[in-house]
């Protein structure tokens, strides 16, 4: 009987632990959003919240029900943030249109598995695909694999994590490399034709928000796409790496901005970073498009060496 209640007052002890690490980090994110170390907190909503739904489960089997309703409204909140991934998303017509398939990922930098990043591009046969952390190596790498397909190529290689390659089979124009902030990371601009229709289509690779000023320049780089996206007017593609996860306020600030939506609503927890992880992942790449464009195919892709997961997506484009 005593090893029963000290095994109680030990799983107590480790759930109000939990409990309150995780209201503590919801308290700080919510109350001081500007600092970078806060906002990493705030993108590991989903782990509070099955850390917050597991706390429940034992308060309220073991009777602490006041704790219980404390678990409940931090397990409501977060549920409140993470519904637009479920709730079904208001979508362009499936009626007539034009399909356009495009695969984007980041490759990171360092892989070794180049060759199997090639072979998934070739198998799943996009129009566009466009590639994040992209080096010199690839010049090379393109001229011998994809040159002959996807005779448009628009790119900054670099020796740094913010090379960026953009490819395309359909005719292509007004194709730029532009720069969003301060930091001068380069991302791709070009409108792809796809049978009379004209879609702008823009890859983006911020910096990562790990330090205070490189998360100021990421919140500058997303102001200025969602303005851009806003001011280009016409159908719209923005995709990429974007450094942020889609309960974030900077995304939501982002959509509201740009008017764009975001193609993974309504499909559920689609991570697409942190590919060695079981608990940690979270989805940072993301594909917004104008809500005429509507959503066919939208998967995330294997592991291919990389820390994050390739996007592929089907859109019907009216």
């Amino acid at each position: 009987m005593d090893k029963l209640k000290a095994l109680k007052n030990a799983l107590l002890v480790v759930c109000y632990i939990l409990l309150g690490g995780t209201l503590l980090c919801e308290l700080l994110v919510f109350f001081a959003p500007q600092k970078y170390y806060f906002d990493l907190l705030s993108h590991l909503v989903p782990h509070y919240l099955t850390i917050q739904v597991i706390c429940l489960i034992v308060f309220f089997i073991l009777r602490y029900f006041k704790t219980s309703c404390l678990a409940a409204l931090f397990i409501v909140y977060n549920v409140i943030l993470l519904a637009p991934l479920f709730l079904p998303a208001s979508t362009g017509s499936m009626e007539g249109g034009e399909k356009l398939k495009l695969l984007v990922f980041n490759i990171n930098l360092r892989n070794d598995a180049v060759e199997d990043v090639v072979e998934y591009v070739k198998r799943m046969d996009p129009d566009v695909f466009c590639l994040l952390e992209t080096d010199l190596s690839w010049e090379s790498i393109y001229n011998n694999n994809f040159k002959n397909i996807y005779g448009f190529k628009k790119s900054e290689l670099r020796t740094d994590c913010f090379g960026v390659l953009f490819c395309s089979r359909l005719p292509v124009k007004d194709a730029n490399i532009i720069y969003l902030s301060e930091s001068k990371v380069p991302s791709t601009s070009a409108k792809v034709i796809l049978k009379g229709r004209e879609i702008q289509i823009t890859v983006v690779h911020p910096l990562p928000p790990g330090k205070q000023w490189t998360f100021e320049d990421r919140n500058m780089f997303l102001q200025n796409v969602g303005e851009l996206m806003k001011a280009n007017g016409g159908l719209q593609i923005l995709t990429g790496d974007l450094n942020t996860t889609p309960w974030n306020w900077s995304f939501r600030k982002l959509l509201k901005t740009s008017g764009l939506k975001d193609s993974g609503r309504g499909l559920g927890f689609q991570p697409t970073w942190l590919a060695g992880s079981t608990f940690l992942k979270m989805p940072i790449d993301h594909c917004l498009i104008s809500p005429e464009i509507a959503v066919i195919k939208r998967e995330i892709g294997p592991v291919l060496g990389s820390d994050h997961y390739p996007q592929y997506l089907e859109l019907r484009i009216p």
